[in-house]
């Protein structure tokens, strides 16, 4: 009997000494990619984003745009619109639907654009008052700020 319970705590260390070595990789893991992240909070964050839910009460099941944009005078193939300065869409035949909501910063990105093309505001949502209907932009080659979303 006494050798049944020898072998039951000989098997009950090695687990626990496994378990602990486990533990350690895995803390030299997480450190190690800690490490590599510019910001351990942007580490967080990021992470953060890629589990959060949309809530059931904001999920937007019909997309229904209340900014259209348009460009006039040429190939908009390199144009870009950025909103709160991430990309938000390209323009694909010339036109580009958006979802703006009030205080949200529009702005083009005509870098790789070339010259003589101008961005059009060709429809716009009743509670929009900025920007107007039928405003034009040239479009120049660099970034050109189309200011904040304004609501009425």
């Amino acid at each position: 009997m006494d050798r049944q319970v020898l072998k039951l705590m000989q098997r009950i260390e090695k687990a626990l000494v496994r378990l602990v070595v486990l533990g350690v990789l895995t803390l030299l893991v997480v450190q190690l990619v800690l490490a590599r992240a510019q910001d351990p909070m942007d580490f967080y964050l990021a992470f953060a984003q890629k589990i959060e839910t949309v809530p059931l009460e904001q999920a937007d099941a019909s997309f229904e745009p209340n900014l259209i944009l348009t460009v006039e005078g040429g190939e908009p193939a390199h144009l870009k619109v950025l909103v709160n300065g991430q990309e938000a869409g390209r323009f694909v035949s010339g036109k580009l639907s958006l979802r703006v909501r009030p205080g949200d910063r529009l702005a083009l990105d005509a870098r790789q654009a070339p010259k003589g093309l101008r961005l059009k505001v060709s429809g716009i949502g009743q509670e929009l008052a900025y920007p107007r209907l039928n405003q034009v932009w040239p479009a120049g080659s660099s970034i050109i700020d189309l200011g904040e979303v304004k609501s009425k």
